[in-house]
């Protein structure tokens, strides 16, 4: 623990219990208010990032974002405070597992297809992550994933209809609770419209595998929800084929995968990939965002469709399925051999035609 914040130090009306997780910049820690026993989390910036405004700036704009957002699918921000010089916030607690937890597991049992076993660990995540697949083993989980992604769709939505993105969602950032039910975490880097994009040390925002391609070109694109909705249709891939669509060995050779280029479609990596609920992939994650659902909204109805079974009422249309999982290449081929042969068709009706009006519709015969 940061040496500001040791077990049993009390940080205004909450004493802290212990410590329930690291990230980037913030240690989190189970805690109880002194005075009712409810128990929160509190999410403390690291001593040394004190001595960097921009590390202060982020970290406020990740507490003071959640903080004005209230929705069923989003942890709840309850206070953003600084207590003798360390900086904090309290939130929902969540004893839970995230989604990255699930695709792990997922990832383990996939060769051989085995039944749900117990975890490996004695764990309340690790029970989530066990009931978590129980259920969508024995059910369908294609479905299963995309009611559950639907959710954090809409908690996108609301954001956004707020002036926030979130730019980093990723299966790390999505809670389960012990009933399944699905939340939003991390706004560390949110930025608001109208605002400047934070940077740390000039580097790109954003988990390098769930990056759009325009923040690889312009590093901090003009506000748009379609970043978000990109992330999201990344994690829908990973949920759905186990495997994220751009990998490489270095951050660098990520990203250039990504700005040069469209993944390999879903159902080219598992067969087993439903036809529309790869569609709606795709389309979430159009190399090209004007060709991306224009809303979180919008994706979230056409998940939400794809679950209660109505694939047919889709935001997607059969031109736009052959483009998004043929390619620029295909389409162009495609409407190239279309043309041909409506052009044949053409020649073929104007000789018919020709011929008709000149009463020689059979053979010519020699007077």
């Amino acid at each position: 623990m940061p040496e500001s914040t040791p077990s049993g130090r009390q940080l205004g009306d909450f004493r802290i219990l212990r410590e329930l997780g690291r990230g980037g910049m913030g240690v989190v820690y189970a805690a109880e208010h002194v005075k009712s026993g409810r128990r929160v989390a509190l999410k403390v910036l690291e001593a040394h990032f004190t001595l960097q405004r921009s590390a202060i700036d982020r970290f406020l704009r990740e507490g003071r974002a959640a903080l004005s957002l209230r929705h069923p699918h989003i942890v709840r921000v309850e206070q953003v405070r600084e207590h003798a010089g360390v900086h904090w916030f309290a939130m929902e607690l969540i004893d839970g597992a995230s989604l990255a937890d699930v695709i792990r597991e997922l990832q383990l049992r996939a060769p051989a297809g085995d039944p749900p076993t117990p975890p490996r660990a004695p764990s309340a995540a690790g029970a989530i992550v066990a009931r978590t697949l129980a259920d969508w083993l024995e059910a369908d989980r294609f479905r299963r994933s995309a009611q559950l992604l639907a959710g954090i769709a809409r908690a996108l939505e609301h954001a956004h209809r707020r002036a926030i993105l979130h730019r980093d969602v990723k299966p790390s950032n999505i809670l389960l609770r012990p009933d399944g039910h699905p939340l939003l975490i991390d706004f560390g880097l949110a930025r608001e419209q109208g605002l400047p994009g934070l940077t740390l040390t000039g580097d790109l925002v954003g988990s390098p595998y769930y990056v759009a391609p325009e923040q690889i070109r312009a590093g901090h694109p003009p506000f748009d929800p379609r970043l978000d909705i990109y992330g999201l249709g990344v994690v829908l891939y990973e949920l759905t084929t186990l495997r994220r669509p751009f990998e490489g060995k270095t951050q660098h050779e990520v990203l250039d995968r990504i700005a040069d280029g469209a993944a390999a479609p879903p159902r080219s990596v598992c067969a087993d990939v439903p036809v529309a609920l790869e569609a709606i992939c795709l389309r979430a994650m159009a190399h090209a965002a004007r060709d991306r659902y224009a809303t979180a909204a919008e994706f979230a109805h056409d998940l939400e469709q794809f679950a209660a079974g109505r694939a047919g009422q889709l935001h997607v249309s059969p031109w736009q399925r052959l483009r998004f999982r043929g390619g620029e290449r295909t389409l162009q081929r495609t409407a190239l051999g279309a043309a041909a042969v409506l052009a044949t068709l053409g020649l073929a009706g104007s000789a018919w035609w020709g011929l008709t009006r000149t009463g020689r519709t059979g053979p010519a015969t020699t007077p």
